[in-house]
């Protein structure tokens, strides 16, 4: 059967049983929770700059403190509880190892919590560092997508490095070939290579973005 409506909704799911695979990534309501949150926060940001930091900053502690506090507790905010490790650097990984697809409760309050403290302080900065990150900040959708298209790229280009053939990672992300694959460190570099790769592009299109007043631009 398809991927039920369930997984649509609210569960990532897959399914092989029609014998084309079926994915849901990004099920519908989590995300649908967290949307009115970035309309909600139009009040804050209409604020003083003064205000505004202090607001932010005080909102992103209170939900960063209230992660650690659920999060401590191990029970209600995230389907896999942490557990203690080998070392204190592992445990902490347990203790941060949370659920995104879809974002639990636990991984809401980790992300939103942080980023909301970095929104009201970056606020204060300048340079060209920062503007080069706010050129990325302007056009959150058009770099996910040419991200994805680059990164798929470079896949193909790996496989066909280790001798696999490009056609070997043509396919299916989620059907990888058998002996494919990359270091860690080589992944850290590649991430580094993409994101310097579209910056160009992305400049361009925030340039876009700000010379036109056409409604659909203001979704990219």
């Amino acid at each position: 059967m398809p991927v039920p409506f369930w997984h649509i909704l609210h569960a990532q799911g897959f399914s092989t049983d029609t014998g084309i695979p079926s994915l849901m990534l990004y099920p519908v309501l989590p995300w649908i929770g967290v949307m009115p949150l970035g309309f909600m926060l139009a009040g804050v940001l209409r604020l003083k700059p003064h205000k505004r930091q202090i607001a932010l900053i005080r909102i992103g502690a209170s939900l960063a403190a209230a992660f650690v506090i659920l999060r401590a507790f191990n029970g209600y905010g995230d389907p896999v509880a942490w557990a203690s490790q080998d070392s204190f650097a592992f445990t902490i990984l347990s203790f941060l190892n949370t659920a995104k697809y879809p974002p639990s409760l636990s991984f809401l309050l980790m992300t939103l919590g942080p980023g909301l403290i970095l929104l009201g302080l970056a606020e204060r900065w300048r340079g060209r560092v920062v503007d080069w990150f706010v050129t990325f900040g302007r056009v959150p959708f058009f770099y996910y997508i040419a991200h994805l298209y680059l990164v798929h790229l470079l896949a193909i280009a790996a496989a066909e490095i280790q001798g696999l053939g490009w056609r070997a990672m043509a396919g299916p992300f989620w059907q990888l070939p058998e002996g494919y694959g990359i270091s860690l460190w080589a992944v850290w570099l590649l991430w580094i290579v993409v994101v310097v790769a579209l910056y160009p592009a992305c400049r361009w299109f925030a340039k876009l973005k700000a010379s036109r007043k056409d409604w659909w631009l203001s979704y990219l």
